[in-house]
């Protein structure tokens, strides 16, 4: 799985936190940030829990991806150019080997005695996002999701159901670019056959809801095909949505967003 990112900053040095926004938002996984590590870094942001990093130039961040919940801030005058490099590994299960997440300050670590606990469950989510005061509830939403290789797909997409204010309403269209030659790697990431039965409960069905197209991983051209082919699995829902195959949403996201453009 993603265990580290590293995020290098590209962006103009006359960047500025206010006007230009562009922050990368790092939720803590257990507890509270501490006012002394927020300084070291970060500009103080509205949650008890987060801190923003501001995406200065010649600027790099590093930190465990499989731990900590991230959100990249709207850029508002001009782009923010950054270069992001994700190493993978493998997941920690032993007593001996426990993570130590050292987010605050010394004197509060706290260990993980087995890594492979479901980290949605365990870590501290963002708060709900506020419900809108108008009710857009009989409007669909189109979810494009292009997927290359990756374990995070069907973790991803029981996060955009369970998240969701009215999931029933919300259709998701996967490429699947995949060993085509390989039963094992075909179950592997596109069954989702343990998320699918948790999700029976959210009034989503994958058989109504969910579309597919698979690709042999040998004739992937890139992200930009993909989500083309994502594009073509549109039914012609009200909104569409085009996100990566490993994110994480916050409550009420089909409702906030909906109401972002009205």
């Amino acid at each position: 799985e993603r265990i580290l990112t590293f995020v290098y900053y590209l962006t103009p040095p006359d960047w500025d936190a206010d006007s230009d926004g562009g922050a990368l938002r790092l939720f803590s996984p257990i507890g509270e940030v501490s006012k002394s590590d927020t300084a070291l870094l970060a500009k103080e942001s509205n949650y008890d829990t987060c801190f923003d990093v501001i995406p200065y130039s010649d600027r790099m961040v590093v930190f465990r991806s499989d731990l900590i919940e991230h959100q990249v801030m709207p850029s508002f005058r001009r782009d923010r150019m950054a270069v992001t490099v994700w190493l993978y590994g493998r997941a920690i299960s032993s007593r001996n080997e426990a993570t130590k997440i050292n987010f605050t300050d010394n004197s509060s670590n706290q260990t993980f005695e087995d890594a492979k606990v479901d980290r949605d469950e365990v870590f501290r989510s963002p708060p709900p996002l506020a419900l809108p005061s108008n009710n857009f509830r009989e409007k669909t939403v189109f979810v494009a999701i292009p997927s290359y290789r990756d374990k995070e797909t069907w973790p991803t997409i029981k996060s955009l159901i369970q998240m969701a204010r009215y999931p029933g309403r919300v259709y998701i269209g996967v490429v699947w670019q995949v060993d085509t030659k390989s039963q094992q790697e075909m179950d592997m990431f596109t069954s989702g056959k343990d998320i699918i039965t948790t999700l029976k409960s959210s009034h989503w069905e994958n058989t109504k809801n969910l579309r597919s197209i698979i690709v042999g991983y040998t004739q992937s051209t890139g992200p930009c095909y993909a989500r083309y082919l994502a594009q073509t699995l549109h039914r012609g829902e009200d909104y569409v949505l085009q996100i990566d195959s490993h994110m994480r949403f916050r409550p009420n996201w089909d409702e906030y967003l909906i109401a972002q453009l009205h």
